[in-house]
């Protein structure tokens, strides 16, 4: 396992409980892009949760009838998880060794997951999802707006913590050499001052 993923886990591994208390309620302009993306999906459609955090999603999904699975590297994050999110169903996973079959989900919602892993392995990434990802599968993918990666104290949880930031034009790049076609672009105003950048949440299709 790559120290930088190592060192980040177990940052998250020590901070699940507060973590989760933080984050379990989203702000209407969370509740919107959450409600476009279902809404481009089968009923009962199958969901992955990719870096499913302690299931905050995961339960919205699958308590809507989705068949959801969500993965996570934090061990004690998928532990979490199982509670919160009984209806769905969660494995330990790196994002760079997807264990799916390919064309296996009608979706993937991949919420703040480049956040956390350095900016070389997000191509690599939006490819494997591209590959477990039905014919005009739907991904949700969000980062945190700004340059630059490293590892920095995360003063919400004084725990060090690795970010890595993305410009507009850069991540829509990105997708677009992973043969997806853009849908919508969302860049929430959110009135919370948990979050220390702006976000951008892309809504796209395989093409």
């Amino acid at each position: 396992m790559n120290k930088n993923v190592k060192k980040n886990i177990q940052a998250y591994d020590s901070i699940v409980e507060q973590y989760f208390e933080n984050t379990k309620n989203i702000e209407e302009p969370e509740i919107q892009q959450r409600r476009e993306f279902l809404s481009l999906i089968p009923k009962k459609g199958k969901i992955l949760d990719l870096g499913c955090g302690p299931g905050r999603d995961a339960k919205i999904f699958s308590d809507q009838d989705y068949q959801v699975v969500g993965t996570d590297l934090s061990k004690k994050t998928i532990v979490k998880a199982k509670v919160v999110a009984p209806k769905a169903e969660f494995r330990v996973m790196d994002f760079l060794k997807l264990d799916f079959e390919e064309r296996s989900f009608d979706a993937v919602w991949f919420n703040a997951g480049l956040l956390c892993i350095e900016k070389k392995f997000a191509l690599d990434i939006l490819k494997s999802i591209y590959e477990i990802l039905k014919d005009k599968g739907i991904l949700f993918v969000s980062v945190k707006e700004g340059e630059g990666e490293g590892f920095k104290i995360d003063k919400r949880y004084n725990v060090e913590k690795y970010y890595a930031y993305f410009m507009e034009e850069e991540i829509l790049n990105l997708l677009n050499t992973a043969n997806f076609k853009k849908i919508k672009i969302f860049k929430p105003n959110m009135i919370s001052n948990y979050h220390t950048h702006q976000w951008i949440g892309i809504l796209c299709r395989k093409i």
